[in-house]
């Protein structure tokens, strides 16, 4: 029989989860396959799609294939250009060329795709299926607990693990809080239509931004698979943008910031805010964020974070509709980096 692609519906999750499970070869309980982490994305209504986005190819008894699309829209000069970050992406090897024929499939359903870092293999077969590297995005850590955060770490360090407890120690001290008279941030359980001035808009910007709505944030706040949190950014008494964290065992992520401003300090105030809100969380040990604009790479360091590595950001752009874009702003809120997690290495710094 041939195979047949169609979205997957709710009753098929359990078939997909034992799929994932065996295709890249985790153990049944890995978080990314919680129940109600898999519905949540495949399933939970967001504002950017219709329906399901989870997707399978299959010849009506077993799956060959599985994608779920995680959309983006980017604002650019000339328009919005959709895309998708294909997550939960795996084939059997069983059925050759399931994969990209999958791949191709998803690729159909929006402007282009989206594809940020990846194994060593990874990286050497997406240029092989038209995607070419579009930016780099550059993750940085800070170590705001390291006592909590070496007693908490699975991963066998050896001998270095001592080095790396002083060193993360020394980080602390000069890594110290940054204060901004007149800045604030206050908690939001869910954000309202008090942020839509403040929106990224095409057009005006140094950089390429992706489009944020109230609903597509709340959506973010209802994942499952880490705890999420909601703030408001104040200069005084006047809103000037939001952040969005989420906090995997110990390690805090701001997996979302914006604030309605072109002036550098803005944005170091606006991550040094963040990084306040998330170190006040006791269970955060490390925090993590990423850009992929030199501004805002450049606001996250003189926050205290050290850069810890560099991601090739890809893009499968058959139309060239983002060839002349302006730099990519991609925050880890595009994918899955923001839940995504590895309880054997839980750690970056």
């Amino acid at each position: 029989m041939p195979l047949q692609f169609a979205s997957s519906t709710p009753a098929q999750q359990q078939n997909i989860a034992a799929f994932l499970v065996a295709t890249f070869r985790e153990k049944p309980d890995a978080p990314f396959v919680d129940p109600l982490h898999l519905h949540w994305k495949f399933h939970e209504p967001r504002p950017d799609w219709n329906g399901s986005r989870s997707y399978v190819l299959s010849n009506g008894e077993r799956i060959a294939a599985h994608g779920c699309a995680c959309p983006v829209t980017f604002l650019t000069a000339t328009g919005k250009v959709t895309s998708n970050h294909p997550i939960d992406w795996a084939a059997a090897r069983s059925f050759p060329g399931a994969g990209v024929a999958l791949l191709d499939k998803l690729g159909s359903m929006t402007d282009t795709l989206l594809a940020v870092g990846g194994s060593a293999d990874t990286l050497q077969v997406l240029p092989k299926l038209g995607y070419r590297q579009a930016c780099q995005r550059d993750v940085y850590v800070r170590v705001v607990r390291p006592w909590s955060q070496m007693r908490t770490d699975p991963y066998p360090r050896g001998w270095k693990q001592p080095l790396r407890l002083l060193r993360n120690l020394a980080w602390k001290v000069t890594a110290a809080p940054a204060s901004f008279s007149g800045w604030s941030f206050a908690p939001a359980a869910s954000f309202g239509d008090d942020i839509l001035p403040l929106l990224p808009r095409s057009g005006d910007l140094p950089f390429t931004p992706a489009a944020r709505s109230p609903q597509l944030l709340n959506y973010m706040l209802r994942c499952p698979g880490a705890a999420m949190s909601g703030y408001l950014i104040y200069e005084r008494d006047t809103l000037r943008g939001w952040f969005l964290l989420s906090r995997v065992g110990g390690q805090g992520r701001i997996a979302d910031l914006w604030i309605d401003s072109l002036v550098p300090g803005d944005w170091i105030a606006a991550y040094a805010l963040a990084t306040q809100a998330a170190a006040a969380d006791p269970q955060t040990f490390e925090l993590v964020a990423a850009a992929s604009v030199p501004m805002i790479c450049r606001a996250i360091q003189a926050a205290g974070y050290r850069r810890y590595s560099g991601e090739p950001v890809f893009l499968r752009d058959p139309y060239s509709l983002l060839n002349q874009a302006l730099p990519l702003n991609v925050p880890l809120m595009e994918g899955d980096a923001a839940y995504l997690s590895d309880p054997s290495y839980p750690y970056l710094g």
